[in-house]
């Protein structure tokens, strides 16, 4: 349909044009013309914004995957945190269980040795 529209302006304009001499004839082909570079400079634009929509749409996808897989690293080191957390608690306790008997005097005969009970091991 738009293309016989097209066809009729085409041959409206090659009338007039034959009927005045070439004078008034490009006033039309210039609008006819204007229109099309308008169409064809909107349609290269709506191409340039889909290349960019399509370039934003990868890139956040591709953030979303590294955000995945730092959340991931940020729970596992939560984890490794606590744990450690829990074994300094251990050290300390035993540390402050053993401090009564140590002596500062490398050769003092009265030093005992000391056990860890079981329940203060390191989990």
């Amino acid at each position: 349909m738009i293309e016989d529209n097209n066809i009729w302006v085409i041959l409206i304009t090659n009338v007039v044009t034959l009927l005045s001499g070439g004078g008034l004839g490009w006033v039309f082909t210039i609008k006819s013309l204007k229109r099309q570079q308008e169409a064809d400079a909107m349609k290269s634009a709506q191409e340039v914004y889909r290349g960019v929509i399509e370039d934003l749409n990868s890139e956040r996808n591709r953030l979303q995957g590294t955000i995945e897989r730092m959340e991931a690293e940020n729970q596992e080191r939560s984890q490794k945190l606590a744990m450690m957390e829990r074994q300094v608690t251990v050290i300390r306790r035993q540390l402050s269980g053993m401090k009564p008997l140590l002596c500062g005097v490398k050769d003092c005969e009265k030093r005992k040795p000391i056990n860890l009970k079981k329940e203060d091991e390191i989990v």
